[in-house]
């Protein structure tokens, strides 16, 4: 389950794709089994790693294997994939997903 912008906050390309930078997660509360992942409109509100690295690894262990689902501006459910990392001008990086997807709440 995703929470962090609304619609209209999300960088929009020509094709309707989104992308949103992964900022944390919510463990399942109260007998609730979902993680909440949040993410932000911006790099400079996601989660960052000192190292491309850390972040691959974090990647591949922590978001590529799960099925993190949006609802989508299509209809349905968005699976998010094919996360990449981006380097900022501090020499960190931070993790993003791009898709049609919406987000709920805002953390920027």
């Amino acid at each position: 389950m995703f929470r962090g912008l609304e619609l209209s906050d999300i960088r929009r390309t020509n094709s309707g794709v989104r992308r949103a930078y992964y900022a944390g997660f919510i463990p399942p509360q109260h007998g609730k089994k979902k993680t909440t992942y949040i993410f932000a409109e911006l790099a400079a509100g996601g989660t960052r790693f000192e190292t491309q690295e850390a972040a691959q690894l974090f990647r591949d262990e922590r978001l590529d294997p799960r099925n993190i689902a949006s609802r989508s501006i299509h209809g349905g459910e968005f699976l998010c994939k094919n996360w990449q990392i981006e380097r900022l001008d501090s020499g960190d990086y931070v993790i993003f997903c791009e898709g049609p997807f919406i987000l709920d709440n805002r953390r920027v």
